[in-house]
Protein backbone atom coordinates (compact mmCIF):
# COMPACT_ATOMS: atom_id res chain seq x y z
CA UNK A 1 0.00 0.00 0.00
CA UNK A 2 1.24 3.40 -0.84
CA UNK A 3 2.31 5.48 2.37
CA UNK A 4 3.50 8.77 0.98
CA UNK A 5 3.56 11.24 -2.27
CA UNK A 6 7.15 9.70 -2.81
CA UNK A 7 5.76 6.31 -2.83
CA UNK A 8 2.71 7.19 -5.35
CA UNK A 9 4.62 9.68 -7.67
CA UNK A 10 6.75 6.56 -7.98
CA UNK A 11 3.90 4.21 -8.55
CA UNK A 12 2.86 6.71 -11.24
CA UNK A 13 5.65 6.63 -13.34
CA UNK A 14 5.86 2.83 -12.99
CA UNK A 15 2.24 3.01 -14.57
CA UNK A 16 3.47 5.43 -17.06
CA UNK A 17 6.08 2.72 -18.19
CA UNK A 18 3.83 -0.25 -18.25
CA UNK A 19 1.50 2.09 -19.87
CA UNK A 20 4.31 2.51 -22.85
CA UNK A 21 6.06 -0.78 -22.85
CA UNK A 22 1.76 -1.95 -23.93
CA UNK A 23 1.78 0.39 -26.55
CA UNK A 24 5.14 -0.45 -28.01
CA UNK A 25 4.15 -4.10 -27.45
CA UNK A 26 1.01 -3.40 -29.38
CA UNK A 27 -1.20 -4.91 -27.07
CA UNK A 28 -3.22 -2.80 -26.02
CA UNK A 29 -5.78 -1.08 -28.42
CA UNK A 30 -8.25 0.72 -26.10
CA UNK A 31 -8.27 1.75 -22.35
CA UNK A 32 -10.02 -1.55 -21.42
CA UNK A 33 -7.22 -4.02 -22.63
CA UNK A 34 -4.80 -1.44 -21.25
CA UNK A 35 -6.14 -2.12 -17.74
CA UNK A 36 -5.89 -5.38 -18.29
CA UNK A 37 -2.14 -5.03 -19.42
CA UNK A 38 -0.88 -3.15 -16.36
CA UNK A 39 -3.24 -5.13 -13.79
CA UNK A 40 -1.57 -8.98 -15.43
CA UNK A 41 1.74 -7.15 -15.65
CA UNK A 42 2.03 -5.97 -11.94
CA UNK A 43 0.19 -8.96 -10.67
CA UNK A 44 3.00 -11.40 -12.35
CA UNK A 45 5.60 -8.57 -10.86
CA UNK A 46 4.63 -8.39 -7.10
CA UNK A 47 5.41 -12.07 -6.58
CA UNK A 48 9.15 -11.97 -7.98
CA UNK A 49 9.76 -9.02 -5.85
CA UNK A 50 8.20 -10.32 -2.77
CA UNK A 51 10.07 -13.71 -3.60
CA UNK A 52 13.36 -12.16 -3.81
CA UNK A 53 12.62 -9.20 -0.83
CA UNK A 54 13.42 -6.14 -2.87
CA UNK A 55 12.06 -3.44 -2.40
CA UNK A 56 10.53 -1.00 -5.58
CA UNK A 57 12.06 2.15 -4.14
CA UNK A 58 15.46 0.71 -4.57
CA UNK A 59 14.70 0.65 -8.32
CA UNK A 60 14.28 4.54 -8.50
CA UNK A 61 17.61 4.78 -10.25
CA UNK A 62 17.77 1.92 -12.49
CA UNK A 63 13.86 2.10 -14.05
CA UNK A 64 15.48 0.64 -17.26
CA UNK A 65 16.49 -2.79 -15.31
CA UNK A 66 12.69 -3.09 -14.02
CA UNK A 67 11.58 -2.15 -17.47
CA UNK A 68 13.52 -4.44 -19.00
CA UNK A 69 12.06 -7.65 -16.35
CA UNK A 70 9.11 -6.06 -17.48
CA UNK A 71 8.84 -6.23 -21.20
CA UNK A 72 10.43 -9.78 -20.34
CA UNK A 73 7.28 -10.58 -18.09
CA UNK A 74 4.82 -8.93 -20.82
CA UNK A 75 6.16 -11.81 -23.58
CA UNK A 76 5.80 -14.45 -21.43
Amino acid sequence: MLTNSEETGEAFSLLDGLCLLSCMAGTATTVGSLSLVIERAISRLLPIYEMLELDLLHFRDSRAYFLHILWSLLLA
